[in-house]
Order: structure tokens, then C-alpha cells, then sequence
């Protein structure tokens, strides 16, 4: 079943333990980065939510995406990442600093961050994300 699939089923997962291998973890096509988010390449990701709370707010998953170059704001969330594969240096679009992610980094992407993502080969992470605010369209 999709994420899109699940998320019109109202369903939502159970509260248990599990464990998962990112590396091992199949991933479905989510859409496209927006023309105004691409930087350089196509935009195309990968992705799969393995958790979600009944509020909606806390997931938890597994994204890919080949080599490329994006901005995203983060506004209302959250994000912890865990580079699992690859190289991508981010870029705080506000500061200007700049972080380099590589297999066993972690970083936190706090509310209200811009950041310029460049990947420079296809990257894995795990990632968990808290948003403030239900967003009904998000799928990730």
C-alpha cells in the first residue's frame, strides 16, 4: 500500500517496537522536488514512511535521491537525519554555513531552517520528522 494509499485509508500504525535496516528498506517514487525547489537535475526522490503517530505529526522513514541540487524550507518541522549512503553537503541558506553529510553523520534541521541540499552521489538517510502543524498533503 502507498503512503497515499494509507493516508485516504485513515489508518494509522500501531504503537509498537520495531526495527528496521535503511539500507534494506524499499523505497516507492515520491513526487517530484517543485520547479522553484530545483536547483540543478531533476528532482526525483525516493522515499517509504515506516511510523507514524495518530496525530500525524512524528514520522519516521527512510529517503533517496540521486545526485542533484535543491532548497527546502523547513517552516513548521523538524527534521533529524542519518546519512546511511552517500555524500550531500547542506548549506544553511540564511548563514551561509555549511555541513557535510557521509555515512554515520547525524544532523538536526531545526524549524524555520532554509538549506540548499547538494548531493553529490546517491544518498540514503533515515530520518524522523516533527511537524507543529498537521499538514494533510504531506506524504512523507
Amino acid at each position: 500500500m502507498t503512503i497515499q494509499e494509507e493516508k485516504r485509508s485513515g489508518r494509522h500504525w500501531p504503537n509498537k517496537i520495531f526495527t528496521f535496516v535503511a539500507e534494506d528498506v524499499e523505497l516507492e517514487r515520491w513526487p517530484d522536488f517543485s520547479d522553484t525547489e530545483i536547483v540543478e537535475g531533476v528532482g526525483e526522490n525516493y522515499g517509504r514512511v515506516l511510523y507514524r503517530d495518530q496525530r500525524g505529526r512524528v514520522s519516521f522513514g527512510v529517503w533517496e535521491c540521486p545526485p542533484s541540487m535543491f532548497d527546502l524550507d523547513y517552516g513548521p518541522m523538524t527534521e533529524s537525519i542519518q546519512c546511511v549512503k552517500g555524500r550531500a553537503t547542506l548549506t544553511n541558506l540564511s548563514t551561509g554555513e555549511q555541513f557535510e553529510l557521509t555515512p554515520g553523520v547525524r544532523t538536526v534541521l531545526p524549524v524555520g531552517t532554509k538549506v540548499r541540499w547538494h548531493i553529490h552521489e546517491e544518498f540514503r538517510k533515515s530520518y524522523s520528522v516533527y511537524e507543529a502543524e498537521w499538514d494533510e498533503d504531506r506524504y512523507y
